[in-house]
């Protein structure tokens, strides 16, 4: 073994510069070992070092008990260095409301060399999000420390940013401390969770159906049961629509329903796609799901009609069950592929860039989701004994937390209450069935009739029609209101009929806002409506033969106007914004054909 050249004697391979603490393993170390390790000492005897040379005798010492001492030939000397030590080798600053700020944190850094190190200053990389209070240059004696180094995180959407200050310093030491901040929603859906309902998969590898039950598992009801195997429900966020993965064509694709279960529509129809687990973005434009249309599980985007279907990552890996942040800023996901050897979580923006790994590759977690307010994931993941449990953490991987810690049953596919009070999963122990739980783990109870039942998915909050003030809108095409015929709407004598309205449509002859009365005037008595010559009027027929009250006024100016037409035996009028605008002297024909609007 040689340092700063290889054997081969060739001029370029000679390594111009320092070189310290060289260690050799006999083992393979994972990312968290390299990282935690690299800036510090180690004990000569620890497991699996067979060679470690830190050159602080002056010399090429090996510390090990192996004994590989080395010999510094060619002019080659040892001196002293500084070191950079950090007392953080990462900050995350927490969670923080949209549009606010963290309160500060610091790490310093410390000379543990033997020289003075100087350092000349630091800056972020992402200042709009973080920033830190930059010491200026500094010369800092073997020993002594920089001072704190103030950092703060500004929220500006859901979900975890990440993030590195960059320390330029002349010591050995990393040159960036990475940072993360977690941004949270103000404002997540409310409402009574018992009015909500939960969509899910029951039957085994085969049968598959799609039914629905309330929030505490009563009135299970079958939407969709057919000769195919559908499952993985998802629900737009109006909660009319359910998308659902299918293999009813030639391979898998994703459908969507009504959320009763009627109309079906392939959105995918790809015979080669192996289409699935489709998840729908807050505002309801767009479906994020993955596709095997490459061979490999990839992470796809389209709109929500079906149409611009398109790959958004590209990885070498199988990447799996992506689900939108709340804001729709995000995606979450977890992995499998080279270099990982177990279920990774990971996220990246929702354009496929970003991306960034949420947990560190030594566990096998997956199904992530998020919650409401998107400070939060819940993930099923191994609890280090074989068994799977339901855990959350923070959007930036931190503070991860096992809410159930089961050591006999293994838990599955978490998924909020839209409220965030809650979480739905799978449990699997001596039978499948589906539970709900407290957000932190508390109060598990079991719900649905029988077992078997997987992919739980808990609908919105359904927002109840609107109240107030409103109007109808009409194309002008073929939009229209139809009253059945009522004697309270025919008349003879007296009679008022109004209504306000806003166009700016070219009217013409048979323009008509509301009446009895059809084209050919045969049937008809009263409407209000439009001619091209006199404008808006009320109009009166008596056996087919017209006559009009007409204001000359054509009000299609894209204003709010009010007009009414007045009958009093034989006398009609019209008003314009309360104000008379036109009479006119005609008999009323009583008509039986349905009152008309628009």
């Amino acid at each position: 073994m040689r340092v700063g050249t290889d054997s081969s004697g060739l001029s370029d391979s000679y390594f111009n510069g320092l070189i310290d603490d060289v260690r050799v393993w006999n083992s393979e170390r994972s990312a968290v070992e390299i990282q935690a390790g690299m800036n510090a000492g180690v004990d000569p005897t620890t497991s699996n070092l067979v060679g470690y040379w830190d050159f602080d005798d002056g010399g090429a010492t090996d510390l090990t008990t192996n004994g590989a001492d080395g010999t510094l030939a060619g002019g080659a000397a040892s001196q002293l260095i500084p070191v950079a030590q950090f007392d953080a080798v990462s900050l995350a600053l927490g969670t923080v409301d949209v549009g606010s700020t963290t309160p500060s944190s610091a790490f310093t850094i410390t000379n543990t060399g033997d020289i003075d190190m100087t350092l000349t200053g630091v800056s972020s990389l992402d200042p709009s999000r973080f920033t830190a209070s930059d010491p200026g240059t500094l010369t800092i004696a073997p020993g002594a420390g920089s001072g704190p180094i103030s950092v703060t995180f500004t929220a500006d959407r859901a979900g975890g940013e990440f993030s590195a200050l960059d320390v330029l310093h002349d010591g050995r030491g990393v040159p960036t401390v990475p940072v993360s901040g977690v941004g949270r929603l103000t404002v997540v859906a409310t409402g009574d969770i018992t009015t909500t309902q939960i969509a899910f998969t029951r039957g085994g590898e085969v049968g598959k159906d799609i039914w629905l039950m309330d929030a505490d598992g009563a009135n299970e009801v079958l939407i969709l049961g057919d000769s195919t195997d559908d499952w993985n429900p998802a629900w737009s966020p109006d909660g009319t629509q359910i998308a659902y993965q299918t293999d009813g064509d030639s391979s898998q694709d994703i459908y969507v329903m009504n959320a009763d279960g009627t109309s079906p529509v392939n959105l995918t129809d790809n015979p080669f796609g192996n289409d699935g687990t489709p998840n729908w973005s807050p505002d309801g434009s767009k479906i994020v799901f993955m596709s095997q249309r490459d061979s490999s599980r990839q992470i796809y985007v389209m709109n929500a009609d079906g149409s611009a279907q398109t790959r958004v990552l590209t990885s070498a890996n199988e990447d799996r069950r992506p689900v939108w942040s709340p804001d729709g800023q995000k995606i979450a996901f977890f992995s499998t592929g080279p270099g990982i050897d177990v279920r990774q979580l990971s996220v990246m923006n929702a354009d496929g860039s970003g991306l960034h790994a949420l947990s560190d590759g030594t566990q096998w977690f997956e199904y992530p989701r998020w919650s409401p307010d998107g400070s939060q994931i819940a993930f099923s993941g191994d609890d280090g004994t074989g068994w799977q449990d339901i855990w959350v953490m923070n959007a930036d991987g931190s503070n991860m937390d096992n809410v159930t810690m089961t050591p006999s049953d293994d838990e599955w596919e978490p998924f909020w209450s839209p409220d965030g009070s809650q979480i739905v999963f799978q449990k699997t122990g001596a039978t499948t069935n589906l539970a709900v739980m407290d957000a932190d783990g508390g109060n598990v109870t079991p719900l649905g009739s029988t077992t078997g039942d997987v992919n739980p998915a808990w609908a919105p909050f359904i927002e109840p029609p609107l109240e107030g003030e409103q109007a109808v809108a009409f194309d002008g095409v073929d939009d229209y209101i139809e009253v059945a015929d009522s004697p309270s709407l025919q008349t003879s004598s007296f009679m008022t009929i109004e209504a306000w309205f806003k166009t700016t449509q070219a009217v013409g002859d048979f323009t008509t806002l509301a009446g009895k009365w059809q084209t050919d005037g045969t049937d008809a008595s009263y409407k209000l409506g439009w001619t091209t010559a006199s404008g808006l009027g009320f109009s009166v027929d008596v056996a087919g033969v017209k006559t009009t009250a007409s204001s000359g006024l054509q009000l299609n100016d894209g204003l709010w106007h009010h007009v009414a037409g007045v009958w009093v035996v034989g006398a009609g009028s019209v008003y314009v914004d309360g104000e008379l605008a036109g009479t006119d002297v005609s008999p009323v024909n009583r008509s039986t054909s349905p009152a008309n609007i628009g």
